[in-house]
């Protein structure tokens, strides 16, 4: 089996593609603790392949009715993977250890902490796994 210039030429922009709309890396948030003033928090944990955008809407709703939001990202490619533009790819395990992550950073300076957790498809697996 032969192959065509052609073919490899399809395969190297679609890498390059890749890595062209992939998004940078997340930098920390510059804020100690968020929700720092507030008794109780809600966490939204995203789908598979997905990312904490699509809980917008959402979270503008409960922020304009007096509730602190916090989106978890979970499962981003890690450093050697393909960089993609979404996360929920590394798989339940991952997600729980990043939930638990955003978890302690959110709750990490408070003596008590509520946090309600609204999650969606795969993100309920998360979630279930973290707990």
């Amino acid at each position: 089996m032969t192959r065509s210039p052609c073919s490899a030429m399809v395969s190297a922009v679609a890498v390059l593609t890749l890595g062209a709309v992939a998004p940078a890396p997340a930098a920390a948030d510059p804020s100690p603790a968020p929700c720092s003033g507030a008794d109780a928090a809600v966490a939204l944990v995203h789908d598979l392949a997905s990312t904490p955008d699509v809980w917008s809407d959402l979270r503008a709703d409960l922020t304009g009715a007096g509730f602190c939001t916090v989106p978890v990202t979970w499962g981003e490619p890690a450093g050697t993977d393909v960089p993609v533009p979404l996360a929920g790819l590394r798989g339940v395990d991952a997600g729980a250890r990043d939930l638990a992550d955003a978890l302690d950073e959110l709750c990490g300076q408070r003596s008590q902490c509520t946090v309600d957790v609204v999650a969606h498809g795969a993100g309920s697996l998360v979630t279930q796994r973290y707990l």
